[in-house]
């Protein structure tokens, strides 16, 4: 069976399967920046027959669908091109499918080297108020820095992941290690990687509401460049 009855048999299939849906009339109403679309022949930097890969909707629309050289990345189709693949050339099935385990694969790895790299560079930054003798009324304690490293960066870490022998107590900058599954590459070559924590003190703001007057002391400059004030309560 040559290259040519093959993508027709495919073609045919897919009207059958939908009367109502035309890939090219799919393509155009996506909206999308890419699209997914399921390749029927072999593509030179592109992908495999059966692989499914993502383009840009103006080359799936223009060139990959109406040319038989793709159809829209739907289940459906997915499962047609790989039944005609595995009828016509069951090795070419075989090879799609390790393909994109690899590509999968590298894909998770270029995920966590860049959640590595953030957390590297990265601060989290926490406010605590002050006991009497200088120690902060609620120390940072691991589910802390979770919760916090969640919501200011974007990344979930687990208990397992933090080493934090004790909670902190204190103002101040500080390293703590993070832990992760050996075989990870740490960003700069590094051993370890360390969150930077940074602990400061909780400001105390007065409503302008409460002064009855403010006296101007000092007019901007560039040595000062916010204008200090004296406040003369009521």
């Amino acid at each position: 069976m040559g290259r040519g009855e093959v993508v027709f048999r495919l073609w045919m299939s897919v009207q059958r399967c939908s009367l109502l849906e035309n890939p090219v009339s799919w393509a155009r109403s996506r909206g999308l920046k890419t699209q997914k679309v399921v390749l029927t022949e072999k593509i030179e930097r592109l992908g495999r027959a059966g692989q499914v890969v993502n383009v840009a909707p103006g080359y799936a629309r223009n060139k990959l669908i109406p040319h038989h050289l793709a159809l829209p990345g739907l289940d459906k189709y997915v499962s047609l091109v790989n039944a005609q693949l595995k009828a016509a050339r069951p090795h070419l099935l075989e090879e799609t499918e390790e393909a994109q385990s690899e590509t999968s694969e590298d894909k998770q790895l270029k995920e966590i080297d860049a959640v590595l790299k953030r957390l590297d560079a990265g601060k989290v930054v926490f406010r605590r108020d002050l006991t009497g003798s200088q120690a902060l009324y609620s120390p940072v304690t691991k589910d802390d820095l979770i919760f916090e490293v969640r919501r200011q960066m974007g990344i979930e870490l687990a208990a397992a992941n933090i080493v934090l022998p004790e909670d902190l107590s204190k103002l101040g900058e500080f390293d703590v290690e993070l832990r992760f599954p050996p075989g990870l590459t740490m960003p700069g070559g590094r051993e370890k990687l360390f969150l930077k924590i940074r602990v400061g003190q909780f400001l105390l703001c007065i409503p302008l509401s409460t002064f009855s007057k403010l006296v101007v002391l000092r007019k901007p400059t560039v040595m000062f460049p916010a204008i200090i004030i004296s406040c003369i309560f009521e």
